[in-house]
């Protein structure tokens, strides 16, 4: 059943549709087998229905800036290294979205150099670097060379100033 859907799927560009990338839920934490296997049951689908990356995300999520969290970040490079050495054989890319503790460009650089892999890519999700702090130019500083995507979305801080996350709106209707 699969080949059907990835064939319907890969007709899609000819309508003027593109699969960029399987935006998988998959949250890197540590070493972890399993999701290194789930990551690749990701990296088979894009690579099935003709996308070339899969979303990641890697770092503890945190809700306030007055938590302290330790992440593990020779375990979680290690893990995105495998997951990336998988994606490579298949051609696709690793995009590690700025979020949870990596939300800024500059975080999310540091494991993208740690990691050493050249198919890991940042996806720069605006908001949350910009929820912890980080001003635009210097996210496109850390940015340099390695992004792939951008999400852009709208909100405004909230009224407790140790909230990381912003408060959605619609476009046009937040500080974005």
């Amino acid at each position: 059943k699969n080949d059907e859907v990835y064939a319907l799927i890969r007709t899609w560009p000819s309508q003027g549709l593109v699969v960029t990338d399987v935006a998988a839920s998959i949250s890197v934490l540590r070493y972890d087998e399993t999701v290194i296997e789930d990551a690749k049951l990701c990296v088979d689908v894009a690579a099935g229905i003709g996308a070339g990356a899969v979303r990641v995300f890697a770092g503890a999520h945190r809700k306030r800036f007055s938590e302290v969290v330790q992440n593990d970040w020779d375990g979680m490079s290690r893990c995105l290294r495998d997951i990336c050495d998988y994606a490579a054989e298949k051609q696709i890319e690793i995009w590690l979205e700025t979020h949870s503790d990596l939300s800024t460009a500059a975080a999310a650089r540091q494991m993208i150099d740690l990691v050493g892999a050249p198919n890991l890519k940042i996806l720069w999700d605006v908001m949350h670097s910009i929820e912890f702090k980080e001003s635009l130019e210097e996210s496109l500083t850390a940015l340099e060379g390695r992004l792939a995507h951008v999400h852009w979305k709208d909100g405004r801080p909230s009224e407790d100033e140790d909230l990381c996350e912003y408060v959605h709106t619609d476009l046009g209707k937040g500080e974005m």
